[in-house]
């Protein structure tokens, strides 16, 4: 110990409970950054790409709400995930 820091203070490093809410905390940020991502893709990538006309607002709203979100929010919890995870450069 050096003027009563704990080492792991002394080099910057996170202790056991923060490292846990830093991992929280991105997975967190990319769960609600990836339903907005995957929401907008697939809104607009099912007005490029759907054949239907009768009521494609419809299907566009729907799909991105309860289809193309969900699976963004899936992909960036795990991206969120990894990034926390990544040991800190030295």
């Amino acid at each position: 110990m050096l003027m009563g820091l704990p080492l792991a203070e002394q080099r910057g490093w996170l202790t056991r409970e923060q490292d846990g809410m830093k991992c929280f905390l991105f997975v967190l940020a990319g769960l609600v950054a990836g339903y907005f991502a995957g929401a907008l893709a697939g809104y607009f990538g099912t007005f490029a790409f759907s054949p239907n006309k009768h009521d494609l607002a419809l299907e566009a709203a729907m799909s991105s709400a309860f289809v193309y979100g969900p699976a963004g929010s899936i992909l960036g919890a795990i991206a969120g995930f990894f990034i926390a995870r990544k040991p800190p450069a030295s």
